[in-house]
């Protein structure tokens, strides 16, 4: 059983993590055309300051009975749907933006998805819109407002600079169902309690270095978070859970990219399992009128 061995979670976290911190992906302030919106921030020596979505959480003991719980539930079905809400913050030279992204996103092993994926502005109303869809070998990407489609290989999208669009669960339980099915399938056969033993087992000792559990008060609700921090890679990511249902409910990755500080939180508004999905949910049916373009779809709010 190897799916708590440390290095693996690692390569899982650093390749949703540094996929999530693409070269180049943010443009600068002045070309934000009001959707990312620059302010002044005080600097820091070093750089400017990030001002962070998320509270920090306070440290608690480790509860591997909830680990075990979130496992199970979030890994226990071939097909979820998820809505969720992604945020952006970038900080470099002084200034900061911003930028949201609304994701309703239809998962099933192996590699398929649907997602409805919404770039929104300040207000929260949407400016873009785009179908992201994987057969489990092609994505087709659609852009609603130019009826424009282009196609990829899965393998390609996968190591782009957009597959985290989908939203950052939909992207993580994709990968685990991609690289651990055999553990994950052994898994869903133990009981909780022999699971969460398990789990102690492989954070123990050096494994645990680098991980740290706590809980932190958002919108009036109580959290439990685990954290993975990657110094040497300039990252750190921290998952958060609800304690009684054993649901996700928020992604948070702090990174740098260029000299840029970055923040991405998801909210997962909503994650259910489904018993079965629509035959002709991972096809692509170009919409009428809808034209093959020249070059890849752009996925940016402009």
């Amino acid at each position: 059983m190897t799916i708590f061995c440390r290095d693996r979670w690692l390569s899982v976290a650093l390749t949703l993590g540094l996929a999530a911190l693409p070269t180049g992906a943010f443009a600068p302030p002045s070309q934000a055309q009001g959707l990312l919106q620059a302010q002044s921030l005080a600097q820091a020596e070093g750089g400017a300051i990030l001002e962070t979505v998320l509270p920090e959480p306070s440290p608690v003991a480790p509860d591997y009975d909830l680990l075990a719980r979130v496992i199970q539930k979030q890994f226990g079905s071939a097909a979820y749907e998820t809505e969720s809400r992604m945020r952006f913050i970038g900080a470099f030279e002084g200034n900061q933006f911003n930028a949201q992204v609304q994701t309703k996103t239809l998962t099933a092993a192996p590699n398929q998805f649907r997602s409805e994926v919404q770039f929104l502005d300040e207000a929260g109303q949407p400016v873009r819109a785009f179908l992201i869809l994987s057969d489990g070998e092609q994505v087709s990407i659609l852009d609603r407002d130019r009826n424009q489609y282009s196609t990829l290989s899965t393998a390609a999208f996968s190591s782009s600079n957009d597959d985290f669009l989908i939203g950052l669960s939909a992207s993580f339980v994709l990968s685990m169902q991609a690289d651990f099915s055999t553990e994950l399938e052994s898994l869903s056969e133990l009981d909780p309690k022999s699971l969460a033993e398990l789990i102690q087992s492989g954070l123990s000792g050096e494994a645990q270095e680098d991980i740290s559990f706590g809980e932190l008060s958002l919108a009036g609700q109580q959290i439990s978070t685990i954290a993975l921090d990657v110094p040497t890679e300039s990252l750190f990511m921290t998952v958060g859970m609800e304690a009684e249902t054993g649901d996700l409910s928020l992604f948070q990755i702090l990174g740098q990219a260029n000299q840029v500080d970055v923040e991405i939180v998801e909210t997962v508004e909503s994650r259910k399992a489904l018993a079965t999905v629509p035959a002709d949910a991972f096809v692509f049916t170009p919409p009428p009128g809808a034209e093959l373009a020249s070059e890849p779809i752009d996925l940016s709010p402009f």
